[in-house]
């Protein structure tokens, strides 16, 4: 007959998680001497988060409790955690092969500057995405208001043009480009300051080798996470930012 397996009081329980963290909290702040007060802070929360024993853990049964984030803003800015804010810029290819020397000499420049642009209180990544969608989802990506003036014939034209192309060309793929950063700020107003300038430093780089780019709202953000974790969506996306 087997013995019942010996129960652990909780006095045992939170005697463990102290020890945990002791472990924890020693090997951070003692080993990794090369990391910042405040990466050490991040690194100390995680490895706690990994272990189960954070503060407010919480059980990560859906894909949305799998995000990281405590607030998504109407701005586009991310608040992350209580200190660490983002934001995201999305941009289009541009054909090098069809350039010129001189003018593949310029993109080059100026990509260089966009690599080295952010400073070290910065992170930042790029971020490449590829999803299938409708063909009506991909035509409606090219669209173009009439601005009621002599050049809407040309406008129509070009647009029936690219939706032709997208039609032909693509499979139903649309492949996206991102480049996402952030950092640590005391408060949402001086997130929003600082990055709302940042991105448009940003865009006026990708702007310099004849890439369009655009900040992403909040709404078109959580789409994005929306599709990301959501390849073949089974109900429309209808969430309002304020929900986040």
């Amino acid at each position: 007959m087997k013995a019942k397996p010996k129960e652990i009081s909780k006095v045992e329980l939170f005697t463990k998680r102290i020890k945990k963290k002791s472990e924890i909290f020693f090997e951070v702040y003692t080993k990794d001497r090369h990391l910042t007060k405040m990466e050490k802070k991040h690194l100390y929360e995680l490895k706690l988060f990994n272990e189960g024993i954070a503060k407010e853990q919480v059980a990560i049964n859906t894909a949305e409790k799998s995000i990281p984030f405590l607030k998504m803003y109407e701005e586009g800015i991310c608040q992350v955690t209580d200190t660490f804010f983002a934001k995201i810029v999305e941009f289009e290819d541009i054909n090098y092969k069809l350039l010129e020397d001189w003018e593949r000499e310029g993109v080059k420049k100026t990509y260089e500057r966009l690599i080295n642009h952010f400073d070290p209180s910065y992170r930042a990544e790029l971020f490449f995405f590829n999803r299938k969608v409708s063909e009506e989802s991909l035509k409606e990506r090219f669209e173009i208001e009439r601005q009621n003036d002599e050049f809407d014939e040309i406008r129509e034209e070009y647009v029936t043009m690219l939706k032709n192309q997208a039609a032909e060309g693509n499979n139903g793929i649309v492949k996206s480009k991102y480049i996402l950063f952030g950092c640590e700020c005391t408060s949402f107003e001086e997130a929003k300051n600082r990055l709302e300038n940042e991105a448009d430093d940003v865009i006026s780089l990708l702007n310099g080798i004849g890439a369009i780019a655009k900040s992403l709202t909040g709404y078109e953000w959580l789409y994005l996470l929306y599709e990301y974790f959501c390849q073949t969506p089974e109900k429309k996306f209808d969430v309002s930012v304020e929900e986040y």
